[in-house]
C-alpha cells in the first residue's frame, strides 16, 4: 500500500465531479460537494492498494458528510 498522491486524487477530480452533479444539479454546488470531500481527504489521509480503491474511498468522503461541511460551504455565495 501507499500513501495517496496528489497526482492520484487530481486525476479522479472528473469522476467526483459527475457523481456530484447527480447529488446536485448546480455545478457550482456540486463543485463545493467535491471541495468538501478534498478538504476531509486531506485532513484525513490514508493508504490505498490501488487507484480503484482512492476512488471508491474519495466517493465514501464526497457521500458522506458527517459533519456537514458539505452544507456550510454550500451556505457560502460564490463570489
Amino acid at each position: 500500500m501507499t500513501t495517496v498522491t496528489s497526482p492520484d486524487v487530481e486525476s479522479l477530480v472528473p469522476v467526483l465531479r459527475l457523481h456530484a452533479r447527480r447529488i446536485v444539479a448546480d455545478r457550482d454546488e456540486a463543485d463545493r460537494l467535491v471541495e468538501a470531500a478534498l478538504r476531509r481527504a486531506i485532513r484525513q489521509p490514508r493508504r490505498c492498494a490501488s487507484q480503484s480503491e482512492i476512488e471508491t474511498w474519495l466517493l465514501q468522503l464526497l457521500r458522506h458528510d458527517p459533519r456537514g461541511e458539505a452544507a456550510r460551504l454550500l451556505q457560502v455565495p460564490l463570489h
